[in-house]
């Protein structure tokens, strides 16, 4: 599977009766790279927890869904974020930990939330903020109703005009990439320090306005 210009690799989950989830999803990843990367290729990790192939020249990012491990790969080096995403009902419970109040609309029904939540997790690992920031700053578009989400549905959207969102929607599980949208201005860590100060800029705002309205 492509999303746009970025591979996307599936294993399925099997926790063995000894074994951990936690091992079950690490074996399902290490399958995934072996089978695209080659036989004892392995993921590291940067200090900011952000995965990379060593001496691969690209992006790297991982997910898990509740029975599903998801290596997503971009060979142009973008930065990338990946989330793979089933339906549980324990979003509705984090939900105010999650969207701000005019983020609402994304409550809808649990496709819309679910969407709402891939594409936070994609955003924030693209933004590898490491500890500096939480998922409620990264601030979400206005829902695309007219493109609809449901099954099979993709739509596009920008985050910051920063990241482009890619979302593959099905029956049992929904797959959200943030891709990082070039500049010609401004490069490399710089970049990712303006957008991280802007993000920050506008938490504060909103968090002043909602001190207001109270």
């Amino acid at each position: 599977m492509t999303i746009d210009g970025v591979d996307i690799y599936t294993e399925p989950i099997s926790a063995g009766p000894r074994g951990s989830r936690r091992e079950a999803e690490r074996a399902a990843v290490a399958r995934i790279v072996w089978r695209v990367f080659g036989a004892g290729v392995t993921v590291d990790h940067y200090a900011d927890g952000a995965p990379y192939i060593p001496g691969f020249d690209g992006t790297v990012s991982v997910s898990h869904s509740r029975d599903m491990a998801v290596l997503a790969v971009d060979r142009k080096g973008r930065g990338i974020g990946v989330d793979a995403e089933q339906w549980r009902r324990t979003l509705r419970t984090v939900a105010d930990r999650l969207l701000e109040a005019d983020e609402r609309a994304w409550l809808a029904d649990d496709a819309t939330l679910l969407a709402a939540w891939t594409i936070k997790e994609a955003v924030y690992k693209a933004l590898r903020p490491g500890g500096g920031m939480s998922m409620l700053q990264v601030v979400l578009p206005p829902v695309p109703v007219e493109q609809g989400i449901a099954s099979g549905v993709a739509f596009t959207t920008t985050v910051l005009d920063k990241h482009k969102i890619e979302q593959s929607v099905h029956e049992k599980y929904t797959i959200t990439v943030s891709k990082t949208i070039p500049t010609t201005c401004i490069h490399g860590p710089y970049m990712s320090l303006l957008h991280y100060c802007a993000l920050m800029f506008l938490s504060v705002y909103r968090m002043r306005q909602t001190e207001r309205r109270g």
